[in-house]
């Protein structure tokens, strides 16, 4: 009696055993189908996403004041960026706005001729505005305005003088009004010029710095080789 329980024990043992293996090999085979199943799901999202970023070679580098930065609306989100720049030209970075503070935003070409800082409303939302001041730049307003425009260029587009702020601040050089010529229509685009402010004696730079209002045809500007050297483009 005792031989036939022990018999049975062990066909008992044999059969369990048996299962645990087959079921481990089960277990083992859909781990390996679920992993290739996620494999497959991703290489098709990969696929599909390079073929929706397919680049434009032939990039637009005309502003049009109040409507758009080249191809880039006000109805661009940050991923529309890729579609028409390609992943590898933007860039995410904290960027100094002035009087000490700095902002994320996204930059274009980043340490080129023709980088643009594109900054976005709450959290990458949607572009906010966008600043170039890069010499040599493609960039350039439909009115023919761009980054190394001179200030007498400027003062004959807009067929008359104009208003700026004084110099060596954070917001220095800033058109203030067009006075009602024709860049007027630049709507909420901002123009800010530079030159070369160690030209003048310090008696000259005081008359021109700070925050204070200047006209373009003041004789001390004359002196310094005024340049755009910076534009700021709003979305409305």
């Amino acid at each position: 009696m005792k031989v036939l329980n022990i018999i049975t024990l062990i066909i008992v043992i044999f059969f369990l055993t048996n299962c645990s293996n087959e079921t481990q090999v089960n277990i083992q085979t859909d781990n390996i189908e679920n992993e290739e199943s996620l494999q497959s799901i991703e290489d098709t999202n990969a696929h599909d996403t390079d073929e929706n970023l397919e680049i434009e070679e032939n990039y637009n580098w005309v502003i049009v004041p109040d409507v758009s930065f080249g191809d880039i609306l006000a109805n661009n989100e940050y991923v529309g960026l890729y579609k028409i720049y390609s992943r590898e030209n933007v860039t995410n970075d904290s960027v100094h706005v002035g009087e000490g503070f700095y902002q994320e935003a996204s930059i274009l070409f980043k340490d080129t001729p023709n980088e643009a800082t594109v900054f976005w409303q709450e959290e990458y939302e949607y572009p906010e505005k966008i600043v170039i001041n890069k010499e040599n730049s493609d960039w350039i307003i439909n009115n023919n305005i761009k980054v190394g425009t001179t200030l007498d260029e400027l003062i004959e587009l807009n067929n008359g003088v104009f208003n700026l702020t004084g110099f060596a601040w954070d917001y220095g050089g800033t058109v203030l009004s067009w006075e009602g010529g024709n860049l007027e229509e630049m709507g909420s685009i901002i123009i800010r010029l530079s030159g070369d402010y160690e030209k003048l004696g310090g008696e000259e730079q005081k008359q021109i710095s700070g925050d204070i209002q200047l006209w373009s045809d003041n004789e001390i500007l004359e002196k310094i080789d005024l340049k755009v050297s910076e534009i700021v483009f709003y979305f409305e």
